[in-house]
């Protein structure tokens, strides 16, 4: 991944190679989103390019937490603190705006800011792409790469298959972690992480 910011303009790349090693590039941009492969344009209909553009642009968002919850389109709503594996956190709810919000502006998301260091160590979303789900995330592995800090998550999933998937479900994901009530479903790592 490629994740460049100047200001309010932004350019985002996947590159990976498929099963005969051709090289695939997914590009996304504040003007257009395409792929290439081996630097040849591709003519892709809109629904599967809309599939990589959601896939490329949620890595780059929280690759680059908290930066982008500056966004205009952002609201912001405070719960208060809580106490999360002995440390003290404020914790915030965040959702959209339908104007500027993007596709998923639908989307509930909660973060937890370390009352210490301000970091983002945990974060649970709602989410309705493709399907409808929650997710509780855990970071670790912290580390400073050029002055931002890069950290790594276990993405968490309700034990529980039948739990209502409601905003008021998705604010109470923290006491179900610390009940272990949360399965883990993935792991985001970034590695070999180059800040320029």
């Amino acid at each position: 991944y490629i994740v460049q910011r100047d200001g309010g303009t932004y350019h985002y790349e996947r590159i990976q190679k498929d099963s005969t090693g051709a090289e695939i590039r997914d590009i996304l941009t504040n003007s257009e989103t395409y792929r290439t492969i081996n630097g040849e344009r591709q003519n892709l209909p809109d629904s599967t390019m809309n599939k990589y553009k959601n896939s490329v642009n949620s890595v780059a968002y929280f690759l680059l937490l908290p930066q982008p919850l500056r966004d205009p389109a952002v609201n912001k709503e405070y719960l208060g603190e809580v106490t999360l594996r002995g440390r003290t956190y404020d914790k915030v709810k965040v959702y959209f705006d339908q104007d500027g919000g993007g596709k998923d502006h639908e989307d509930v998301f909660v973060y937890w800011f370390d009352k210490e260091d301000g970091s983002v160590d945990y974060l649970a979303y709602l989410y309705h792409t493709d399907d409808t789900g929650m997710r509780f995330r855990e970071a670790y592995n912290p580390q400073r790469v050029g002055g931002i800090l890069v950290q790594d998550y276990i993405n968490f999933a309700p034990k529980d298959s039948t739990l209502a998937v409601t905003e008021e479900n998705l604010l109470r994901l923290d006491d179900l972690y610390q009940k272990n009530e949360l399965k883990e479903f993935s792991r985001i790592e970034n590695k070999a992480v180059k800040v320029k």
